[in-house]
């Protein structure tokens, strides 16, 4: 604990009297950590496929992290817990594989005949890089699911028992996707992703 005006100090953020003293002299506790804000952004971790990644909508990113850059990148970084040294990723949602350390931003689109806007970030495991050059097949179908379940498809055109059709925009590749969805009134509403024997998720 800190005491005294060593913890005055601290908190006033005057740090200067810890700058000639070799860290080994300070006890653990004495050592002043920042932390900053934390902030809730609202995410969906899902399969699709046989690949898994975390989801988000554009319009539930920090203004900074709506538009392409650095702190897009460091965001979902560190929503996998890249770099990882150990290639283990303890601390993040990545499974320290390649089919596990992704990240999918959806939207709605402006474009005649499409429903949404899709782009997927491959996570470097050990290294600080996000690569937006490529698609992830796999992650296609879950971007139809969490388009879904996340209300950015029209809901007049979404079926409460059978198939739907989700036209989507790939931006990374600039193709456009189809993957029709499956979805069941038992015993709610049910997602059927391929790639798997059993449920891919719920809406």
């Amino acid at each position: 604990m800190l005491c005294g005006s060593f913890a005055e100090r601290v908190r006033s953020g005057d740090i200067s009297f810890l700058r000639d003293r070799p860290v080994a002299q300070l006890h653990e506790d004495q050592i002043p950590m920042a932390h900053l804000p934390q902030i809730r952004i609202p995410a969906t971790y899902m399969r699709g496929g046989t690949s898994k990644g975390v989801f988000f909508r554009l319009q539930d990113l920090p203004q900074s992290c709506q538009v392409p850059g650095a702190a897009r990148d460091k965001l979902f970084m560190r929503v996998i817990g890249s770099p990882d040294p150990y290639s283990a990723h303890i601390d993040g949602m990545g499974g320290a594989t390649s089919s596990t350390s992704k990240c999918v931003i959806l939207s709605k689109s402006s474009r005649p005949d499409h429903d949404v806007e899709y782009l997927y970030g491959q996570v470097s495991i050990d290294k600080p890089f996000v690569d937006w050059s490529g698609n992830c097949g796999n992650l296609s179908t879950g971007a139809g699911a969490f388009a879904l379940h996340a209300g950015l498809v029209d809901a007049s055109r979404i079926p409460d028992n059978g198939t739907c059709v989700v036209r989507i925009w790939q931006a990374n590749i600039g193709k456009t996707i189809i993957p029709t969805i499956e979805r069941l009134e038992f015993p709610e509403r049910a997602i059927l992703v391929g790639g798997h024997g059993g449920i891919g998720g719920w809406t």
